[in-house]
């Protein structure tokens, strides 16, 4: 591996309780992972961002303040970093959130993506497709592909982000914060172990009847709860398939399915592919020990 870009604030790393590991330095990019084991709950900071870095959930959840905007990001969602962007966040669904970072250079920004006019702003809803390319753009940096096919893979990532995610349309700014707080909360409850509760158990943990949370839920998300739910299942499942678990059938009791038939039509219908070959995909992609590296950077967080 080549010399790590000076990307983290040492302070930052420190800050998070952390640590940052290197996957691959490639032309202009340079892919990484941040264990978060951050245990305050309230929002802190802010931070401020000093490079262009594509954050990809894997596990857990934080709340996040970006530009203003306040959202909760879980399995299911990315966001952009820019320079300058000012940043807080908090765990209140507890500490151990695991992320992806992809940091750009200035040079790349600029000549491919117009100085970053076509990089979406704020919290990316991303596919269950879209979380299966980026999981092998980890396996392939850690059984050491040529610098060629992880460039590829990376930008086949970028090149997915969809602005569209973002929803909109809501009456008002504070009817906005409203929902997404709303929709915050639920999102909240579903990363901290509520996966299996029905829509009924999830409207009471947020206050509000069953109807106005799914009405809301779409509207922000743009996904049903159900969706959601089913999302964030199918990726647990992923998560423990890359991690070397084979036993489907405790997989599915411990994740609410109704069997292992239940939890195969789940994970196909999410991930287009059965568990078993998904278990085969991953079965040589094991991780590999990497030493953490601390105090390399100036760019913020995850």
């Amino acid at each position: 591996m080549g010399a790590v870009p000076a990307v983290f604030d040492p302070a930052i790393v420190d800050k998070l309780a952390g640590s940052m590991r290197p996957l691959a330095v490639l032309p202009e990019m340079f892919v990484y992972e941040i264990h978060c084991r951050d245990d305050r709950r309230r929002l802190s900071g802010p931070g401020y961002e000093y490079s262009w870095n594509l954050v990809m959930m894997r596990s857990g959840g934080f709340l996040q303040r970006l530009d203003g905007r306040e959202d909760f990001y879980d399995a299911t969602s990315a966001f952009v970093s820019r320079p300058g962007q000012e940043r807080y966040a908090g765990h209140p669904a507890g500490p151990g959130d695991v992320s992806t970072g992809i940091w750009l250079s200035e040079r790349l920004v600029e000549d491919h993506f117009d100085g970053g006019a076509r990089l979406p702003a704020g919290r990316i809803t991303t596919s269950a497709g879209f979380d299966l390319a980026h999981r092998l753009l980890v396996a392939a940096c850690r059984r050491g592909v040529d610098a060629p096919e992880a460039a590829e893979r990376a930008y086949d990532l970028l090149a997915r982000l969809e602005p569209a995610a973002f929803r909109g349309g809501w009456r008002s700014p504070a009817t906005e914060a409203a929902h997404r707080a709303l929709a915050a909360r639920t999102a909240e409850a579903m990363a901290a172990g509520y996966l299996t509760a029905g829509i009924e158990d999830l409207a009471r943990l947020a206050g509000c009847s069953p109807q106005h949370l799914s009405r809301v839920f779409r509207q922000v998300t743009g996904w049903s709860l159900t969706f959601h739910r089913n999302e964030l299942r199918a990726r647990a499942v992923l998560g423990r398939l890359e991690a070397g678990d084979r036993a489907l059938r405790t997989l599915a009791a411990e994740y609410g399915f109704a069997d292992q038939a239940h939890l195969t039509r789940v994970v196909r219908r999410h991930l287009r592919t059965s568990p078993a070959e998904l278990r085969n995909l991953l079965a040589a992609h094991a991780p590999c020990s990497v030493r953490p590296i601390k105090n390399e950077s100036r760019d913020s967080l995850r």
